[in-house]
């Protein structure tokens, strides 16, 4: 351990084989270890570059189903009608990855797969073109966004892609990956009160008391009861626009 940093932890089994993990501070890092020899495997990367061009390599790629891709709106500045007529104008079937539908993974025991689905329905565009709009994201999601880009400014949306490596302070719509707690109890993101996670500025009342009461209550019948209500009155408030479960890579030498 560095400075509090785990950088490597070694697991023995019974019959005295060792399997040796290491940590490193970034991506960045990562991908260097391996081209060094460092390491043979890299675990549960979101993008197999540069990797995928090396004939040296095993690559298999898997659903991450806790995770989620989806477009932040800011909902100080872009308010529900419009959330909702963004999110029927992306054409999520255009997306080679697993659709996610809400903020909960499919294979938590709170799911809903009864919400509002937003499936791809130009008609419901509105007053779209009239709104000039942004869309900030990180590098490796740059073709998601060129996708989603595309299907808005075939309705006549001036649109354009800002690239930033961390979450911006001031922004309309951030396109972005969150890793879903296992746990359905999701406060700091939606919750009024948590003005630094809350990445969407969301607020409403019906959504922070069931946050407040799902995280009281012990019983979890009782608890289910309430995350379901979460998310379909979530879903059909619009301050994320849910877009896939992204795929997770393996990285082995052959």
């Amino acid at each position: 351990m560095v400075g509090g940093y785990v950088e490597k932890i070694t697991i023995t089994n019974k019959d005295g084989d060792r399997k040796i993990f290491k940590f490193y501070p970034n991506l960045e890092r990562t991908k260097l270890a391996f081209k060094l020899g460092e390491v043979n495997v890299i675990y549960d990367m979101l993008d197999p570059k540069p990797f995928d061009t090396w004939k040296t390599v095993n690559i298999t790629k898997s659903v991450s189903k806790n995770r989620f891709a989806a477009i932040f709106f800011n909902s100080e500045l872009l308010d529900k009608a419009t959330r909702q007529a963004l999110s029927y104008t992306i054409d999520k079937s255009q997306f080679e990855e697993e659709r996610a539908f809400g903020p909960l993974s499919p294979q938590s025991w709170a799911y809903n797969p009864q919400v509002k689905p937003y499936d791809y329905d130009p008609s419901k565009a509105g007053d779209l073109k009239k709104l000039n709009l942004k869309l900030t994201t990180t590098a490796p999601l740059i073709a998601t966004a060129e996708k989603i880009v595309k299907n808005w400014k075939n309705l006549g949306i001036n649109v354009d892609i800002q690239v930033v490596s961390v979450v911006p302070d001031d922004y309309q719509a951030f396109l972005a990956i969150y890793d879903i707690p296992s746990d359905p109890d999701q406060y700091t993101i939606w919750h009024s009160t948590q003005t630094s996670a809350n990445i969407s500025k969301y607020k409403n009342p019906r959504i922070d008391k069931l946050l407040e009461d799902g995280r009281a209550q012990l019983n979890q019948d009782e608890r289910k009861k309430i995350y379901l209500d979460f998310q379909r009155f979530l879903l059909e408030d619009a301050p994320a626009a849910f877009l896939y479960h992204p795929y997770s890579y393996t990285i082995s030498r052959k």
